[in-house]
Formats: structure tokens, sequence, C-alpha cells
């Protein structure tokens, strides 16, 4: 459960590499998670762009950090894996606000991975500027990365 009064460190994650910088402490961890290490808690990106759709990776330190749905982000499915639900992409500068498709591919990280990941797709997005990625109730995140698919750290399986 997520708590107001600590706070954690969101990161904008890059292609394959670690985190590009600290974005704000305004989301809040679970109280028994400390972040005075200043051990990032939350990535969120990189973007990438395949075949007209636009996939956003999160991910929380911890397998069973309740972030995703909490935060009212991603919602469970029936099959019990994670939903998009209240993210939202935007982009300022090409004037977009997206929701999350209705039918989801299935995505998952290229290699093992400490955190536990969820994707939400949406429309395509053109150029490789940056974007904003706004979690609802909690912050909008600036200067999430928009990476080719080569330079993502996920891969669309495409047997679904």
């Amino acid at each position: 459960m997520l708590n107001r009064r600590s706070f954690i460190t969101i990161s904008v994650a890059g292609a394959g590499v670690g985190a590009a910088g600290v974005i704000t402490p305004a989301l809040t961890a679970a109280a028994d998670e400390s972040t005075s290490t200043g051990n990032t808690q939350i990535q969120i990106g990189p973007v990438a762009v395949l075949a007209g759709t636009t996939i956003l990776q999160v991910a929380a330190k911890k397998a069973d950090f309740d972030f995703f749905t909490s935060s009212g982000a991603f919602s469970k499915g029936s099959n019990g894996l994670l939903v998009p639900s209240g993210i939202r992409l935007l982009s300022q500068e090409r004037g977009v606000a997206l929701t999350p498709i209705s039918e989801q591919p299935e995505v998952k990280p290229k290699a093992e991975t400490a955190f536990c990941c969820a994707y939400a797709v949406f429309d395509g997005l053109e150029g490789t500027n940056p974007v904003e990625v706004r979690i609802p109730g909690y912050t909008l995140v600036t200067g999430v990365p928009v990476v080719s698919l080569d330079n993502a750290p996920f891969v669309v399986n495409n047997n679904t």
C-alpha cells in the first residue's frame, strides 16, 4: 500500500541502462521500504515505437510492491496479469494525450531483472523526442526517452 508520508525515488530509465536521474520525491513508497540509500524504487520508461504502437515500460523494485495497482496506473485483469488503466502517455510537444489501447500485446523483458515490470501500449507516436507519463493521482514524469525497439529492454511476443 502506498503511504503518502514516506517518499520514493522515481527515475527515468534509459535503454538498457540504470536510472538517468531522479524525477521527483512526490510519489510515495511502502512504509517498510527505506529510500535513504538512494536506490531507485520506480523506473518510468523507456518508450519504444513498433508498427504503429508505442510501448511504455514501468518497473518497481520489488515484485510484491503494489505500486502498479495502488497508484491506479494498472489494474489486475481477469487472468491475474497487470492491465494498464489510469496511466497516460503525453507529449506536450506533439500535442497528444494517449490512453492505453484496448488490445494489449504481450510484452516481456529481454533479460532477467530485479525489477517487476509492467507495460502499457498506446497508439503510435512519431519522432524520438522524450515524452511525459502521468501516474494517476501522484505525478507527471517528464523526459521519458523514446528509443528504438532494438535499444529497448523489452520485446513484443508475436505469438499472442
